[in-house]
């Protein structure tokens, strides 16, 4: 097994393992590095979704995400993004993540690591973009930085629910009135402070982060345009390039991301698995 730090995208690189057969210590390395590189790829896998879901079990407890149109239908913990159909049904939900977001934050209790694999890749170039939080936080202009200390966002799905075959016929606001009682509004620190590292981040995206408690919306909505602004610089953004079998895995707390384009004509099939590492999901800026 050999791990070392990646030239040719962001985190570390994980070669010479066989997931379905891992060594005893694979799980405490691969979180060791997460906590402090953020991403990691592990290289040449074949995975059957059953192995792929026991792999996921060491790294911690895997979410069953809450909408369940996503979920694998043997196995629901896999949530499953793809454009192909099974036996003439929909598998999963395509076109999911393009645009910059840290999964479930429009959750109370946000997921610690994300792990994707694709049994099925596009022929074209596909992309998984990273930016490092950690980083952007550091170069907040202080007086920028000062608008949100101390202060909490709040976030919701802001949009972002598929619509699913039961919607059809349904009036925009009922729609609105469902997806708002289903997941209503939660507040995270602006700021976070990792529970292993105590490395801040900031903690906001553009996907889910819909406010700044303590601030109206005519006040939140200009300074969250200039932290996306931010974050969003071509030169913070680092790419993953998918090669077939990698296991793509990263910490939420410390990165933002979103898909690569990808044409829509070429098939693909992404599975995914959230996974809590049983640790609080942050400590605030202020240690409390």
């Amino acid at each position: 097994m050999r791990i070392e730090i990646r030239t040719d995208g962001p985190g570390t690189e994980i070669t010479g393992v066989d997931l379905r057969k891992p060594p005893a210590e694979l799980a405490r390395q691969v979180q060791e590095s997460l906590y402090a590189q953020r991403v990691v790829v592990i290289r040449n896998q074949e995975l059957a979704p059953s192995d792929y879901l026991a792999w996921s079990r060491m790294l911690g407890r895997p979410q069953v995400y809450p909408i369940d149109v996503y979920n694998h239908p043997e196995h629901p913990e896999i949530y499953v993004s793809s454009n192909l159909k099974v036996d003439g049904k929909r598998f999963g939900v395509a076109r999911t993540g393009y645009y910059w977001h840290t999964d479930c934050s429009f959750l109370t209790e946000p997921v610690s690591f994300t792990m994707l694999y694709l049994p099925v890749q596009p022929k074209s170039r596909r992309e998984t973009l990273f930016v490092d939080m950690t980083r952007v936080l550091r170069d907040l202009d202080p007086a920028l930085r000062d608008k949100i200390a101390s202060r909490w966002a709040i976030h919701g799905p802001n949009g972002r629910y598929k619509i699913r075959e039961q919607d059809v016929g349904k009036p925009m606001h009922e729609l609105v009135d469902e997806v708002d009682a289903a997941f209503p509004k939660v507040r995270h620190p602006c700021t976070i402070k990792h529970p292993v590292t105590g490395v801040e981040a900031l903690y906001v995206n553009d996907g889910f982060t819909v406010g700044v408690e303590g601030l109206s919306d005519a006040e939140a909505q200009p300074v969250l345009k200039a932290l996306f602004s931010r974050m969003h610089e071509p030169e913070r953004v680092e790419a993953h390039v998918w090669r077939p079998g990698d296991v793509l895995i990263w910490e939420n707390r410390q990165v933002i991301h979103r898909s690569g384009a990808a044409p829509q004509d070429e098939d693909y099939v992404v599975l995914r698995i959230s996974i809590f590492d049983g640790l609080p999901f942050y400590k605030t800026a202020s240690n409390t």
